[in-house]
C-alpha cells in the first residue's frame, strides 16, 4: 500500500491543498455568495442575463463581479458586439489552475484534465459491471489516471490535490450515502488517498448531470427546467432561475427512490420495488439476464451473451433488439415505459417545469424511448392533454459534466455554503 505525500483531514482531503485558496472564500454577504453560486450553475453568462434571473440591480452585479476579478475567481471576456457596436462582456468561472478530476457513476469511471479556464485537455473513461470496495474502485482510478496523464504529459506528483467526485449525496447530518455505491461513505476519500498516493478530496456537487444539462442550453434561458435522468440511478432535479433545488437535507430529486411495487427487487438504498431498481441500467441488465436463464425461446438475445456485458453495453443490445421487434425485450421495456411515463408525470405533476430533458446512458440516443415515455406520461399529467411542458432529450456531454466537478473541486468549501 502506498504512503499518501500530504497529510489528510477526516474527509480525505489535502491539509495544504494547492487547489485553491480557500481562506480567500469567506464571503459574508449573500448577494456574493448567490452571485458566485449562479456563474457555476451557467459557467459563462452575461450581466444582463443575471439581472434578469437573479433580480438584482447592475450596480450590486458589477460590484461583485469586481470583487471576484480581483479574486481571481472569475474572468470576463468579449464574447460579440452589443448594441450600437458596442461589445458585449460574458463572466465566466475561473479555477486557481491545472485540475484533474474524476467521477464514478456507477457503471461508468471517468477521469478529465481542465486548465484555468475549465477547458478541458483531455478525458478519458472506463466501462464497468461493478465494483465491490473503494480498494478495488482506487486500482480502476490508478489505471484510469495513467492513461490520462500520458495524454498531457503530466505526472502524478503533479497533480496537487485529486477531486473525486462520487454518485453520492451527503445529507443534512453530513453523512455520504449512496444506492449505487454502497461501499461509499464518509472515510471513503482517506482510503482512496492511501490507496493512490496522492491527496484526494472528495467531492459531492449537488446534481452534476443536471448543472451540465443546464449549461448546455441554447439562449434565452428557462425560467425553470427539470433534468429526468435514467442512468445507474433516477433522479429528476429541477433548476430554478439558475439555482438547483436541493432541499433543507441535499435530497431533493431522488425519485429513484419512490416506490413503485412495495413487493419488487431490493434496491440499493435498502426498501424494495424502487423506480431505481426496476429502471435504471443496472436493474433492466439484471432483468433481461433473469429472464433469458428462465425462457431465452423467441429472444435473439442469450444469458451467456450478457453475463460479462456492462449495464451500458446491455442497453445498447436492447436498444437493437427492441428496433428488430425481439418480444422479450419488448416485454420488458414496455413495462420500463410505463413507470418512467409514470415518474415523468409525477415530475410535471410536483415541479411544473417550463422545460423537462431527459438523459442518462438508457435514454440517450434512443428519441423513440423517449416519445413512449412521453406518450404514457400525459394520462398521468394533471390536465396533460393541454399542458405547455417541453419536452427534449438532454444535450449535455460527459466534459460538460466533470467541467461542474471540476469548478466544484476548486471552490468546494465556499459552494458548501450557497445551498
Amino acid at each position: 500500500m502506498k504512503t499518501p505525500r500530504k497529510s489528510l483531514s477526516k474527509s480525505g482531503r489535502s491539509s495544504d491543498s494547492s487547489s485553491a485558496n480557500h481562506d480567500s472564500l469567506s464571503f459574508g454577504k449573500l448577494s456574493e455568495r448567490v452571485i458566485f453560486d449562479f456563474l457555476i450553475s451557467r459557467m459563462q453568462t452575461t450581466l444582463s442575463q443575471m439581472a434578469l434571473h437573479l433580480n438584482m440591480p447592475a450596480s450590486t452585479l458589477s460590484r461583485v463581479l469586481a470583487e471576484l476579478e480581483h479574486r481571481q475567481m472569475v474572468v470576463r471576456r468579449i464574447i460579440r458586439s452589443g448594441k450600437r457596436g458596442r461589445p458585449e462582456v460574458a463572466f465566466q468561472v475561473r479555477a486557481p489552475g491545472r485540475m484533474v478530476v474524476c467521477q464514478f457513476d456507477g457503471s461508468q469511471l471517468s477521469a478529465a484534465v481542465f486548465d484555468a479556464e475549465l477547458h478541458c485537455q483531455a478525458l478519458e473513461r472506463v466501462h464497468l459491471i461493478r465494483v465491490e470496495s473503494p480498494q478495488e474502485a482506487a486500482k480502476q482510478i490508478q489505471t484510469l489516471l495513467d492513461r490520462l496523464l500520458s495524454k498531457v504529459n503530466m505526472k502524478p506528483k503533479d497533480i496537487g490535490t485529486l477531486g473525486l467526485s462520487l454518485n453520492t449525496v451527503w445529507t443534512g447530518h453530513n453523512t455520504l450515502g449512496s444506492s449505487v455505491l454502497p461501499w461509499a461513505n464518509e472515510s471513503v476519500g482517506g482510503v482512496f488517498a492511501s490507496e493512490l498516493g496522492m491527496p484526494v478530496e472528495l467531492v459531492v456537487p449537488f446534481a452534476p448531470k443536471a448543472m451540465a444539462e443546464y449549461h448546455a442550453l441554447p439562449e434565452p434561458f428557462p425560467n425553470s427546467m427539470a433534468y429526468f435522468l435514467v442512468d445507474d440511478g433516477v433522479s429528476a432535479h429541477c433548476i430554478v432561475r439558475g439555482r438547483a433545488l436541493r432541499g433543507s437535507s441535499s435530497l431533493a430529486g431522488e425519485l429513484g427512490h419512490v416506490t413503485i411495487d412495495p413487493a419488487g427487487p431490493l434496491c440499493g438504498c435498502g426498501r424494495r420495488g424502487c423506480l431505481e431498481a426496476l429502471c435504471s441500467g443496472p436493474a433492466l441488465r439484471r432483468q433481461l439476464l433473469e429472464s433469458l436463464r428462465q425462457n431465452s425461446s423467441g429472444s435473439t438475445l442469450s444469458a451467456g451473451q450478457l453475463e460479462e456485458a456492462t449495464p451500458r453495453r446491455v442497453i445498447q443490445l436492447m436498444w437493437e433488439s427492441w428496433q428488430s421487434g425481439d418480444p422479450l425485450v419488448r416485454r420488458i421495456l414496455d413495462r420500463t415505459f410505463e413507470h418512467l411515463g409514470w415518474a415523468l408525470s409525477v415530475v410535471i405533476n410536483l415541479m411544473d417545469p417550463q422545460l423537462v430533458t431527459i438523459g442518462g446512458y438508457v435514454l440517450e440516443d434512443k428519441e423513440p424511448w423517449i416519445k413512449e415515455i412521453k406518450d404514457r406520461s400525459v394520462k398521468g399529467t394533471l390536465h396533460g392533454a393541454n399542458r405547455q411542458v417541453q419536452i427534449q432529450p438532454g444535450q449535455a456531454k460527459l466534459e460538460d459534466e466533470l467541467r461542474v466537478v471540476a469548478a466544484w473541486s476548486a471552490y468546494r468549501p465556499f459552494l458548501d455554503t450557497t445551498g
